[in-house]
């Protein structure tokens, strides 16, 4: 099916920018307003080695 729709190309570039402000902001908004320090690191470290995968 694929094949047959001959898909072009997602634009990288816009996509992993929203991925990089929604990883920054989720990190925000988890300690300052709700507090949750843990899950923000762990989340922060998790997500932070995807960005660090993508960008090498």
């Amino acid at each position: 099916m694929t094949a047959l729709v001959n898909p072009s190309a997602l634009p990288l570039l816009p996509l992993f920018l929203f991925y990089i402000v929604n990883w920054l902001l989720e990190t925000i908004g988890q300690t300052a307003f709700w507090g949750l320090r843990g899950s923000a690191l762990v989340g922060f470290l998790a997500m932070g080695l995807f960005v660090a995968l993508a960008g090498l």
